[in-house]
């Protein structure tokens, strides 16, 4: 029942929106962790009890009972770094995929391919995108 529930939910928010206007969609488990995927061109499957999203060849999948909700939005989540003397940034992907470990943010951005990712510096965790 619940997998029909968030069926209906998504193809009737997909139907209702575009994605020149809602460019993101953001995925909410149960723990409070928010997944923020590029709608455009992103597919959606449903099997075993697992929602599979794929954009730009790269799946993810999330548990439904994990899931608390989503939500398009015109914006990511993603914000400026201000970039602190002598830290290193840890880089993972959406998915958890660790990517490595860098000692500025230009080098980032200049070594990494298009898309969304995770920086963690000391205590802090940011998402960025690059283009």
């Amino acid at each position: 029942m619940k997998r029909l529930l968030f069926l209906l939910v998504l193809v009737l928010s997909w139907g209702n929106t575009f994605a020149e206007e809602y460019p993101f969609l953001n995925i909410e488990q149960a723990n409070g962790t928010i997944t923020t995927i590029e709608s455009t061109g992103a597919s959606f499957t449903f099997s075993d009890g697992k929602l599979f999203v794929t954009q730009n060849g790269t799946s993810t999948s999330f548990t439904l009972t994990d899931l608390s909700k989503m939500y398009f939005s015109t914006t990511s989540g993603i914000k400026t770094i201000d970039e602190e003397e002598g830290n290193q940034y840890d880089v993972t992907s959406v998915s958890g995929m660790s990517i490595g470990k860098f000692d500025n943010l230009s080098d980032i951005q200049s070594k990494l391919n298009k898309g969304v990712y995770i920086i963690k510096s000391g205590q802090k965790k940011f998402k960025i995108t690059v283009k």
